[in-house]
């Protein structure tokens, strides 16, 4: 299960994810996020990947990172929140990549997130 909310006051994007989550999944959120009027890609983002099956190959999170950056998704600060080793693994791959084009973070809590992203997220996040 996928899912995005954006909070235009607080100029943000959280990127919701639940069970299994493979490559389709993702670039759909993805998309659907992006073509929403309300979303700018000068927001900043937290995708939460905490108590989520990531069915991804190495090549796919590449891939998906290549997605982004190449297609002009985003120029705001982006957190991702993982909080076991394959996900975590997967994030900071991602990061590699994605961080050419704009600034991302992988944490493992909330809070450390949210000081990062410079607005609170306890609210919006479980």
């Amino acid at each position: 299960m996928t899912g995005y909310r954006i909070d235009e006051n607080a100029q943000l994007v959280v990127l919701s994810f639940a069970g299994e989550v493979g490559y389709g999944d993702l670039v759909a959120c993805i998309n659907e996020c992006r073509s929403d009027p309300r979303y700018s890609p000068s927001f900043r983002g937290v995708a939460d990947l905490r108590n989520v099956t990531l069915n991804l190959t190495r090549q796919e999170v590449i891939d998906l990172a290549g997605y982004v950056v190449g297609n002009e998704m985003t120029s705001g600060t982006w957190a991702l929140l993982a909080d076991n080793p394959q996900n975590t693994a997967l994030s900071f791959l991602y990061m590699s990549v994605a961080s050419q084009q704009y600034p991302i973070r992988v944490f493992s809590s909330v809070e450390a997130a949210s000081d990062f992203l410079g607005c609170p997220l306890h609210d919006l996040l479980p």
